[in-house]
């Protein structure tokens, strides 16, 4: 994807109407997240910008979910309102064993 048109796209969903909070979540949970995790590269720095300025922008950003890595790369501006993804687990925690009934 190249230009602006996404984003212009974007601002024209969330200018269309009343927003409620889960066509908000739909929106933020697909247009959003494809564009931050496919192009995010492209794109972070404005969707960082037009969230400081929007609050639309802004409560569809905290909707995002994005693998580990794509979060680290994402300026702190917009790390602030992504969710912030788990930790991976260590080898120790991926292998450790649930107690038996009879320990616990």
């Amino acid at each position: 994807m190249d230009g602006t048109l996404p984003l212009h796209a974007l601002d024209a969903v969330f200018r269309a109407g009343e927003m409620d909070e889960s066509f908000l979540g739909v929106v933020a949970a697909g247009e959003l997240e494809i564009l931050l995790t496919m192009h995010g590269d492209k794109y972070d720095d404005e969707v960082a910008a037009r969230c400081q300025i929007d609050e639309m922008w802004a409560e569809a950003a905290q909707c995002v979910l994005v693998r580990r890595e794509r979060w680290e790369a994402m300026p702190p501006a917009l790390q602030r309102l992504v969710l912030e993804p788990e930790q991976p687990r260590t080898k120790a925690q991926k292998t450790r064993k649930r107690p038996s009934k009879r320990q616990r």
